[in-house]
């Protein structure tokens, strides 16, 4: 006798849970699935890569088999948010497990969903169909938490020890780490870290816009990392370097006919050319790898 088809659906998405994952990269899901609203970007649409391929190799890291620990040491508005948001939506979508996501404070983690993660969800149809609505009286389904097929989304504040004792999660993410202070029980980050002690395939990843110089703590990861900069191609003489502030040049009083000057052969450079530059450009180690990959990025690289 044939099963009933809600039956024959419901065992069809119980199998689905033991596939291998598809090989896909980070930004390659995101391509895919996701479309971004004019509230998170000045081009509204799908996701693309190439509209700031700076972020497609970090996110390749993310994921990376040889990567321990993925270090973002960006100036703001250069997407951090959103690659972040792509492991996430990966995660739950593609590989699913627990996953960790701390921020300085629980007020800022329940900003992180309500205003990223949330609006992420509704606007991404694969992601819509296996997270439910926050709900008061659902304990598996809260502003701070949300279980999905394979596993549960969980944000915490880094001043709370004890919501880090509650959660075991292969994925870690801890954004914005230059605004943690070390709490009672030692520094969040290793506390986020311990989290995922029992996984060996896990993910880690650091994110922070940077603070004070020499008390900066996404400074301090970075300097453990193989330390990548973004190398852009100069259009006059195609001299690769990494973008500097001190190479920017200006009439007094007149910041809107500001140019950036070549660090090799010294020429003039629109601001188009200084885009085309940036659109260009490709990451370089700078330092010896050691399971940590570590990426800068100023804000010349909008």
């Amino acid at each position: 006798m044939k099963p009933p088809p809600e039956i024959l659906a419901r065992l069809r998405r119980s199998l689905h849970l033991f596939e291998p994952p598809p090989d896909l990269k980070v930004w390659e899901w995101a391509e895919k699935e996701r479309r971004l609203g004019k509230d998170v970007t000045a081009i509204p649409g799908r996701y693309r890569v190439d509209a700031a391929p700076y972020q497609r190799e970090p996110q390749e890291s993310f994921t990376a088999s040889d990567v321990q620990t993925t270090v973002l040491l960006w100036a703001s508005r250069l997407g951090k948010t959103e690659m972040l948001n792509n492991l996430e939506g990966f995660t739950i979508d593609v590989n699913p497990r627990g996953v960790l996501v701390v921020y300085p404070t629980l007020e800022s983690a329940k900003k992180w969903s309500k205003e990223f993660f949330v609006p992420m969800v509704k606007a991404t149809p694969s992601l819509r169909d296996k997270i439910k609505a926050s709900r008061t009286k659902d304990s598996n389904n809260t502003i701070l938490g949300k279980e999905f097929p394979g596993g549960k989304i969980s944000a915490i504040g880094a001043n709370s020890p004890s919501g880090f004792r509650q959660i075991q999660a292969p994925v870690v993410i801890c954004d914005e780490i230059d605004a943690m202070d070390n709490g009672a029980e030692g520094d969040p980050i290793a506390l986020a870290f311990k989290r995922a002690d029992n996984y060996r395939d896990s993910v880690q990843v650091l994110s922070s816009t940077p603070t004070v110089k020499g008390s900066s703590r996404i400074e301090m990861w970075y300097e453990k990392s193989d330390k990548r900069q973004w190398f852009c191609p100069c259009p006059a003489c195609g001299e690769r370097q990494v973008l500097a502030w001190s190479q920017v040049e200006w009439t007094e009083g007149r910041t809107e006919e500001a140019r950036l000057k070549c660090a090799a052969c010294g020429v003039l450079l629109t601001d188009a050319e200084r885009k085309a530059m940036v659109r260009a450009g490709e990451w370089r180690a700078t330092a010896p790898f050691t399971g940590i990959r570590g990426y800068w990025l100023n804000g010349l690289n909008t």
